[in-house]
Formats: C-alpha cells, sequence, structure tokens
C-alpha cells in the first residue's frame, strides 16, 4: 500500500518534483530528433533521439503507433508536457494515465506528447 502510495504522489506531483535545462517537469515543451518506436513487452513504447546517446522517453496515446509506425527512424519535431520518469531496478515499463512508458532512456523526463510532424527539409 505504501508503494501504491509513493507511485501515486510522484505522478501526481511530478510537475512539482524536477527540472532539466532544456524541458522543466509540468512545462509545455518542444523538441527535435529521431523518432524511435519499439516493442517492449509487455507493450509498445517510444523515444526521441536527441543527440549522441540522449534520449528522451515519449508516451503516446495507445492508438499512435498503428497510425504512425512509418515515422519510426525519421527526424521528427514533437510537442507535450513534460513529467517526471520513473526508474527503478528491474522496471522496464510503466503505464502512466492510459500511456506505456519504457525505461530504457536515462533521463529524468517523460514527453506525454500532444503535437508529433515529421521533419521534411
Amino acid at each position: 500500500m505504501i508503494k501504491l502510495f509513493i507511485f501515486f504522489i510522484l505522478i501526481v506531483c511530478s510537475p512539482l518534483l524536477y527540472s532539466s535545462e532544456d524541458c522543466s517537469i509540468g512545462k509545455h515543451c518542444e523538441l527535435e530528433g529521431v523518432l524511435n518506436l519499439r516493442f517492449t513487452p509487455p507493450e509498445l513504447t517510444a523515444s526521441l533521439s536527441i543527440r549522441n546517446d540522449d534520449c528522451m522517453p515519449l508516451a503516446f496515446e495507445p492508438s499512435f503507433y498503428e497510425k504512425h509506425k512509418e515515422s519510426n527512424g525519421e527526424r521528427v519535431e514533437v510537442r507535450g508536457i513534460a513529467y517526471s520518469a520513473l526508474s527503478a531496478e528491474n522496471l522496464v515499463t510503466y503505464e502512466v494515465k492510459g500511456r506505456h512508458v519504457d525505461t530504457l532512456c536515462n533521463s529524468e523526463l517523460v514527453l506525454f506528447v500532444s503535437d508529433i510532424k515529421v521533419i521534411t527539409e
């Protein structure tokens, strides 16, 4: 019960807990990078490769993956709200507000994507 309460506090209060130079928790962010879609059992997850080895986990509505699977590997611009990412030993994926997120990026943030567009330039 205590673990569930701590998880709830982290998710609900995450906009107030941490910040980063590029995006801050609870703020609207706009990022560019390469979209990586992958099947991380038990669900499809996504991340954005930003530069070198940096990446940001992305949280999409479940319907996104089927509609945008052809965008995998494309350079994209994403917009959304940043939340605190979870990390724990042996945790590979988790669900927040109906969206699946993986822990493969070493990031304190996860971006709940509201808009995405492929960069064609």
